[in-house]
């Protein structure tokens, strides 16, 4: 890659990040997305670094790390809500009901109730 290059390739991965629609996925698809994207800004950046004179991997490497680490805290709360939200499965009216049984709320056919 050239220094010349460097500019072309991140415009067209801010393109791409505004066309992947990350705004509208699910919290752990947005944040390897947006790794994806900012993996393609990094490495611009190291071989800008490395044009200039300077170690270019071990810039992009200590930032990649970074870069995990900043997006783990972001949507690490997301990520883990998510996990839980979606219905118990079998018994997904448990919620609404409460958690006894048939007999306990006295909903059971033919009791009767003195």
């Amino acid at each position: 890659m050239s220094i010349l290059d460097i500019r072309p390739n991140l415009e067209a991965a801010t393109e791409a990040l505004m066309k992947s629609g990350a705004d509208r996925m699910g919290p752990q698809a947005t944040r390897d997305t947006l790794e994806e994207c900012f993996g393609q800004f990094v490495e611009c950046f190291g071989n800008y670094v490395w044009f200039c004179g300077e170690h270019g991997e071990y810039f992009a490497s200590s930032l990649k790390a970074s870069l995990s680490d900043a997006l783990d805290d972001a949507f690490g709360a997301s990520i883990k809500e998510a996990q839980f939200e979606g219905p118990i499965g079998h018994n997904s009216q448990q919620r609404s009901h409460g958690t006894y049984n048939a007999r306990q709320q006295g909903l059971v056919s033919g009791a009767v109730r003195l």
